[in-house]
């Protein structure tokens, strides 16, 4: 999925909704620091499959937040 297509103002906000940081959410997905999950929050790498579905797994999202955030179109 390309970077243009994520709603990412909305993950977010989903995000400090459920009372995670950006920390929180990198190591739950796997990844050692949260540098490289904040690129992705801001655009700057896009969000592939696989972590998409661990980060709607770890935030509780429903299917309509899935389809919001990483469907908008």
């Amino acid at each position: 999925m390309s970077k243009e297509r994520a709603n990412l103002e909305l993950l977010r906000e989903i995000r400090k909704n459920r009372g995670k940081t950006q920390a929180e959410v990198a190591e739950a997905i796997g990844y050692k620091s949260k540098s490289c999950y904040c690129s992705m929050e801001v655009g700057l790498y896009a969000i592939d499959t696989g972590t998409a579905n661990k980060i709607a797994d770890f935030l509780h999202m429903t299917d309509l937040e899935k389809l919001a955030v990483f469907f908008p179109d």
